[in-house]
């Protein structure tokens, strides 16, 4: 299931020289534009809209051959944007960010999960109660420091006597083995596998505190969005279709993923599928469509993590997105 984690500078640059020269947009033999969708994270139900898009025909509709090229622990998508590598790629919002401060010019286009998922795993039976409680707690707390959400965290709340250990992105056994563990996680996976090993706990959502980063987002360079907006249009289009496409009959595509990801079954692709709702559906989805994103969610987001010294200079907000609503107009 999805996890978080912080790549190494030596491994990025490893896997650059691997992709350089491999193309991420090239004419197709069948006169469809060639291209590659890099994920960052095996298939699972929040990359449905893509596979969707795939798996219905959306993307051949739109002229498009598309690559969907799964990731991995660690994958650098947001690096392989800002180079080129690939033309698009799934990234979070506060990698945008991140990203722009540091003067790469990606930008989010589409944005999948509305609330991020993001939390904090405890036993329910310790009674924490809030998030404020579970990082300020006794015992063991499993956290990935220097991600902007633990940042913002310890900014803000602050952590309390537990012992800080590194985030275990999906292993459960601490959790089995220790009452007095908390751990980070997405509400979207990590709890669905604990209850299947019979284990009550409580999930407590960073966003619900204050934190709430637009998560799988589909992300292009500027330059891509300057030089060729029809390309950009036609993927969002494509995108937009295959949300609706999923949200409306997930299974089918749910069992072509299940086949490039074996280590899912069935039933907790269904699981994952119906938990994900509260982070795909929002007030703007309902009003303006899918994937849509607000100015303001991005001026606060920018802002938090310059207080919280995830940033050390500020960002506009209005340059990290394009709103897919207005690239579908054509503005």
């Amino acid at each position: 299931m999805k996890t978080i984690r912080i790549i190494g500078a030596a491994f990025v640059a490893v896997l650059m020289v691997v992709l350089a020269g491999c193309g991420g947009d090239t004419p197709a033999p069948s006169g469809a534009r060639k291209l590659t969708l890099q994920l960052n994270w095996k298939a699972e139900p929040e990359f449905g809209p893509f596979y969707a898009a795939e798996v219905n025909g959306t993307f051949r509709a739109e002229g498009l051959e598309v690559e969907l090229r799964q990731g991995g622990s660690g994958a650098p998508t947001s690096d392989l944007v800002a180079t080129k590598q690939v033309p698009f790629a799934v990234v979070s919002a506060d990698q945008i960010v991140v990203a722009r401060s540091m003067g790469k010019k990606i930008v989010g286009i589409f944005a999948v999960y509305q609330k991020d998922p993001m939390c904090i795993i405890t036993h329910k039976a310790r009674g924490l109660g809030s998030l404020d409680a579970a990082v300020k707690a006794p015992g063991t707390l499993a956290i990935e420091r220097g991600m902007p959400f633990a940042t913002w965290i310890e900014k803000t709340i602050g952590f309390g006597p537990a012992k800080i250990v590194p985030s275990p992105y999906g292993d459960l056994k601490y959790l089995q083995s220790d009452p007095n563990y908390a751990f980070q996680g997405f509400a979207t996976s990590e709890p669905i596998a604990a209850r299947k090993l019979g284990l009550d706990v409580d999930v407590f959502l960073v966003a619900d505190a204050g934190f709430d980063s637009y998560q799988t987002v589909l992300a292009v360079h500027e330059d891509l969005l300057k030089d060729d907006p029809e390309l950009v249009k036609r993927m969002t289009r494509a995108v937009t279709k295959g949300w609706e496409d999923y949200m409306k009959n997930p299974e089918p595509v749910n069992v072509v993923m299940g086949r490039m990801n074996p280590t899912m079954d069935a039933a907790t692709f269904t699981a994952v599928t119906q938990a994900q709702i509260p982070h795909v559906i929002s007030d703007g989805t309902r009003t303006r469509g899918p994937g849509t994103m607000s100015l303001e969610r991005w001026t606060q987001l920018t802002d938090q993590m310059l207080k919280s010294g995830v940033v050390r200079t500020s960002v506009d907000p209005a340059s990290c997105f394009r709103d897919p609503v207005e690239i579908l107009k054509g503005s």
